[in-house]
């Protein structure tokens, strides 16, 4: 899990050092650019667990866990 946590940081500092106030993130694209295989719930969980104030679910698949989870998260981010 480590490897997502440390991905989603390093899109948090890329976005906020553009200037952007809101970062959307889907695991799919996540999953595949870290060329992670049968990791999925390992990507959805680290996703979850960076989720601050502010943060919101856009779309999860019924089941939880899936390609299509989609956080939207606030940038600046309170504590990397």
């Amino acid at each position: 899990m480590d490897d997502f946590t440390a991905a989603l940081k390093s899109r948090f500092k890329a976005a906020e050092k553009l200037g952007w106030s809101r970062l959307i993130i889907r695991s799919g694209p996540l999953h595949n650019d870290l060329g992670a295989v049968q990791r999925m719930r390992m990507c959805c969980n680290a996703m979850r667990q960076l989720m601050q104030a502010g943060d919101r679910i856009i779309e999860q698949p019924a089941k939880g866990d899936g390609a299509r989870v989609t956080i939207e998260y606030a940038i600046p981010r309170k504590v990397l």
